[in-house]
């Protein structure tokens, strides 16, 4: 591969690299660029002769990235970021704010800590946006992929050397039947437990959750009558049955206002649901990212 000389790199062709990758259309990438098509086409013809590339080919729908220039996706956005964050200025007015945040989490995140967070949000930059994408169960490619600005949830002991994460607080487990249930009236025993039907929250990855595990332990194990990997929707479908489902504290409290259900104490010891933030460190020094993570933590405390 030919050597490239970084010293006489134009930074307006990585502006324009970025979008090319990810329009993968010349006339729609001249036209986020506010240039001509032919300036588009002679920075591409630019950036093949630098990278010794094609970068993009055309196909028989358009074009498509090769592998270099698929390659080249994520390092060009993690640059660029680098750069906006190196010349942003030192002051950040979160009510004149206007841009988008992302927060990757499970509905459990949605609906103990986002009420909170977008109540703050619409008082201190009600400019801003919000968007919320779903998370994989114990999944942290959405921040490292650069798809979510925070991760929220329960986050890696050791997370990758490319991200921070802070602690928020602690949850842990309880019981919810509904209020008809043989056991709503009584404080549930490890023989209760185990002989009814569970609902539980499934992670898609491995046989058993941390409940499981905890009952592994102790020689004990229950019967899942339903899985599901959706916190609130899951607890709701156990109203008028016999399920048992195990859930963390703050969720239940917040799912108690809306449907008939009893909160009951576990009759074993299981670990604690620690809830933390991570983000990638590109986002570090970033203002509107910091503002925002400061905004959670104030709100998780």
């Amino acid at each position: 591969m030919r050597k490239m000389d970084s010293k006489n790199f134009d930074l307006n062709l990585l502006i324009a690299l970025d979008v090319i990758l990810e329009e993968l259309h010349i006339s729609r990438s001249a036209k986020r660029l506010n240039i001509s098509q032919s300036a588009t086409s002679r920075a591409l013809a630019k950036l093949r002769d630098m990278f010794d590339d094609p970068l993009i080919v055309r196909v028989s729908k358009g074009y498509q990235r090769t592998p270099r220039g698929e390659s080249l996706v994520k390092s060009v956005k993690s640059i660029l970021s680098e750069v906006e964050s190196t010349f942003e200025t030192q002051e950040f007015e979160p009510a004149e704010f206007k841009g988008e945040l992302t927060i990757c989490t499970l509905d459990y995140g949605e609906a103990v800590l986002l009420p909170a967070i977008m109540e703050k949000v619409s008082q201190e930059a009600p400019g801003a946006t919000i968007k919320i994408i779903h998370r994989k169960i114990y999944s942290i490619s959405e921040v490292l992929d650069g798809n979510a600005d925070i991760l929220l949830g329960t986050i890696p002991d050791n997370p990758p050397k490319h991200c921070n994460a802070q602690f928020l607080y602690s949850d842990r487990f309880v019981c919810v039947v509904s209020k008809d249930h043989p056991l709503a009236r009584k404080t549930i025993t490890l023989e209760d437990y185990v002989s009814y039907p569970h609902s539980i929250i499934h992670t898609g990855e491995s046989p058993g959750t941390s409940i499981d595990v905890a009952l592994a332990k102790i020689g004990k194990s229950r019967h899942i009558m339903k899985s599901s990997p959706h916190f609130a929707a899951s607890v709701f479908s156990i109203v008028n049955t016999n399920m048992i489902q195990t859930i963390p504290l703050r969720l239940a409290g917040k799912l108690l206002l809306y449907s008939d259900l009893v909160v009951k104490e576990l009759p074993f010891e299981t670990g604690a649901v620690e809830i933390g933030q991570m983000w990638h460190r590109r986002n570090s020094e970033n203002l509107a990212h910091r503002w925002f993570r400061q905004l959670i933590k104030s709100v998780a405390s």
